[in-house]
């Protein structure tokens, strides 16, 4: 759901498939099963129709918030100074890179992390 909030209105199968490295089908069956759990439903584009966006429900909202909520990832963080962060990013940035070009993927989606 995360991968949701960095693209705003174009949370598409396809941006979070490049974003997460994962198989277009892999993703569309993530898609489908969150669907059926009703946390949130997929509408057809209006400038292509055979492009869909996803958007969250109520229920789908409510479930994202509460996982952003774990601070155990944001407190294992505050331990790193500011610097520490940027060249542990930049590590991570780099071994997303080499992945990229491992498996032949060659569009990489930019986002910003705090």
């Amino acid at each position: 759901m995360h991968v949701c909030d960095v693209f705003g209105d174009m949370k598409t199968p396809t941006n979070i498939s490049k974003y997460t490295l994962h198989e277009h089908n892999t993703v569309l069956g993530l898609l489908e099963r969150m669907e059926e759990k009703g946390l949130m439903k997929k509408c057809k584009g209006l400038e292509k129709k055979n492009m869909v966006s996803v958007m969250f429900t109520d229920k789908g909202l409510q479930a994202h918030e509460l996982s952003t909520k774990r601070k155990s990832i944001h407190k294992l963080m505050s331990h790193l100074a500011k610097r520490e962060r940027r060249q542990l990013m930049s590590i991570l940035e780099k071994l997303l890179d080499e992945a990229l070009e491992e498996t032949g993927k060659s569009t990489r989606v930019l986002y910003k992390l705090s």
